[in-house]
């Protein structure tokens, strides 16, 4: 695939993937593997669709994705199906399918909080799912759901805040802190003084953040 691609045969690379993929659901159906192969096959073809604005392409990976989520039926299958849906939200956002993405973790989160043979994901698992949610809110400027998900979520596995705030997610092209995120929806939400202090945090532990420095200007 990756030899057609850079020899610019788009069209060759792309039917090696869906060649990949067929087998990848021939192997799962024959129960001699799980479905990863199909979601990573998938995602690499949508990924493909998005990168060239190929929204036809883009389309297909991420309905196979919906799609192969259809199979995880069992307890032992909960963690695979936590995967896919999570690796289902990460391109929805980069296809800027923003809302469809809020459902995907949605779903993600509540299947990572449900027990699995009698045992609970740990908070290890969960805060990703939360942390991808927090960034989601920062890019569609919804502060108040930012704060919401602080507030009330009960899975941040965390004290406070500052347990959180050097925790990294990924915001666009950008890697940011979830203290940055915090601290812009409380300035948003015209509750600066409580912003402050998560800044200072930022500033002691991250040397020069420049989101941080925006926020005190």
């Amino acid at each position: 695939t990756n030899a057609y691609l850079a020899a610019d045969d788009v069209e060759k690379g792309v039917a090696m993937m869906r060649k990949q993929i067929q087998v990848a659901k021939e192997i799962t159906g024959a129960g001699q593997t799980s479905y990863d192969g199909v979601t990573d096959s998938a995602a690499t073809l949508a990924e493909l669709g998005i990168v060239l604005d190929r929204k036809d392409l883009a389309d297909e990976g991420i309905q196979v994705i919906r799609d192969s989520l259809k199979g995880f039926t069992g307890a032992r299958d909960e963690y695979r199906a936590t995967s896919a849906l999570d690796t289902l939200a990460r391109l929805l956002v980069e296809a800027n399918r923003g809302p469809e993405a809020e459902a995907v973790l949605g779903e993600a989160l509540r299947k990572s909080v449900q027990p699995v043979r009698g045992r609970m994901m740990s908070y290890y698992q969960v805060r990703p799912i939360l942390c991808k949610l927090l960034a989601l809110y920062h890019e569609a400027n919804r502060p108040a759901d930012v704060l919401a998900l602080l507030d009330q979520a009960p899975f941040w596995g965390a004290k406070d805040l500052k347990e959180l705030c050097m925790e990294t997610v990924q915001v666009g092209d950008n890697s940011e802190y979830v203290g940055y995120l915090t601290a812009s929806a409380l300035a948003s939400a015209g509750r600066t003084t409580e912003a402050l202090p998560i800044v200072e945090e930022l500033l002691e532990n991250s040397g020069s953040y420049d989101p941080a420095y925006e926020l005190l200007i």
